[in-house]
């Protein structure tokens, strides 16, 4: 019984690896789903160049007024991300074009994807068969191979952290890093973009970020 609500735990833990919730703290190699510590499926971003890098196009297009404050740290976040330290290759594109939208949303929308309050946003993605993921029965359904994703902000946003240039930067950081697979860290234990909470956050990768990325990527 032990073992099996250990297993149950971990499962539950991996569920919640697309949304910025602040009060669920993972490890950052943490993804897919978890048995006896050990990644038994593994959800990764499909999208490569020609080299290798995870190629990524992303649109603020959808953003409305209340969110706009995203959309002007696009720019800074994909340049961030895109360096020679990582295998990510982060563009900012038009609506038409892009893989990932960052997008506002509906109240009934929002609490239909989870969102609360004291969320900032939530990354749903959905696999190459096309099967949104949001719930664990999706991930377990899903074949993990990811090939689009929606980054959902907050319809009624707090005005402290879009009034506030670091924290949209750090948001959008964290967001796209959900997109990678990339789930939430202990920030007394680790400097991670994917931290919960954009407060104290990095606006630059660091180095676990670089090796989670290497990790998930390179092998």
């Amino acid at each position: 019984m032990l073992k099996k609500g250990k297993n149950l735990f971990c499962a539950f833990l991996a569920l919640l690896l697309f949304a910025l919730v602040p009060v669920h703290v993972a490890k950052a190699e943490e993804i897919g789903e978890l048995e006896n510590g050990r990644i038994i499926k593994r959800f990764r971003w499909i999208h490569t160049n020609s080299i290798g890098n995870v190629v990524t196009y992303v649109s603020g297009d959808l953003l409305g007024s209340a969110n706009v404050a995203y959309k002007n740290q696009l720019s800074t976040a994909a340049s961030n991300w895109t360096n020679n330290k990582t295998l990510a290759a982060c563009f900012v594109k038009s609506f038409e074009e892009c893989n990932v939208a960052l997008s506002s949303t509906t109240e009934w929308y929002w609490k239909e994807i989870g969102g609360r309050y004291s969320h900032i946003a939530i990354t749903v993605t959905t696999d190459t068969s096309g099967l949104q993921i949001t719930t664990k029965q999706d991930m377990e359904n899903s074949n993990g191979r990811i090939k689009y994703a929606g980054i959902y902000f907050n319809p009624s946003p707090d005005p402290a952290v879009t009034g506030n240039s670091t924290y949209t930067l750090q948001v959008v950081m964290h967001e796209i890093g959900h997109v990678y697979g990339m789930g939430h860290v202990d920030p007394s234990k680790v400097y991670s973009v994917m931290q919960p909470g954009p407060e104290g956050g990095p606006t630059q990768l660091t180095t676990k970020d670089v090796s989670v990325m290497d990790f998930f990527y390179r092998r």
